[in-house]
């Protein structure tokens, strides 16, 4: 997608709650996936200890010399996010519309998708009357792939480098400072 995205061949379109949500849940996804796979190792240190046969010393060398690689694989986790949330920042902005928002009451009346299970919120609704309208709008006769071509629009995320160790922006001005897998290799 970072290729299409750099050809701009592609821009995603982008409704601000994708990129609060996004904020909202990274920290702790970052750090369940980081703790996931550090637990992993010590399960298969101990499944090694329960089941190791004649080559247990060589496959817990390996598995210990991988597990000193978690910090890095916590960083690249990191730069992951950076990048999508990159993505992100430089797409098509999707602003609600009042009629949309009608929309929206709407299907919650009428327990539709995806009020029609306890667990969605209408942010779930909205962004699927967004992503409806701008499907609807689009007269492929015109223009065969008009969701995929670049658009003029104010970047949200200034461009990450690896040189970069910071993404701020006015509209991803929540972010806190994250530095990227370069930097957090040094």
């Amino acid at each position: 997608m970072r290729v299409l995205v750099d050809q701009r061949g592609l821009r995603l379109l982008v409704p601000d709650v994708v990129i609060d949500e996004f904020e909202r849940n990274r920290d702790r996804v970052e750090t369940t996936m980081t703790t996931t796979v550090a637990q992993r190792f010590k399960l298969l240190k101990q499944d090694l200890g329960d089941y190791g046969g004649r080559d247990y010393d060589h496959a817990l060398g390996v598995i210990e010399g991988l597990a000193h690689e978690v910090p890095l694989i916590g960083a690249m986790t990191t730069r992951n996010f950076t990048d999508v949330l990159e993505l992100l920042c430089h797409g098509r902005t999707l602003d609600p519309t009042d009629g949309q928002r009608s929309r929206v009451v709407q299907r919650g009346l009428e327990k539709k998708a995806p009020f029609h299970r306890s667990r969605n919120s209408v942010a779930d609704a909205l962004l699927i009357e967004m992503y409806a309208t701008a499907v609807d709008g689009a007269d492929l006769t015109e223009d065969p792939t008009p969701l995929s071509r670049p658009t003029v629009t104010t970047s949200r995320c200034p461009t990450v480098t690896s040189e970069s160790p910071i993404l701020t922006s006015r509209a991803c001005s929540r972010l806190t400072a994250r530095p990227t897998a370069s930097a957090l290799m040094v």
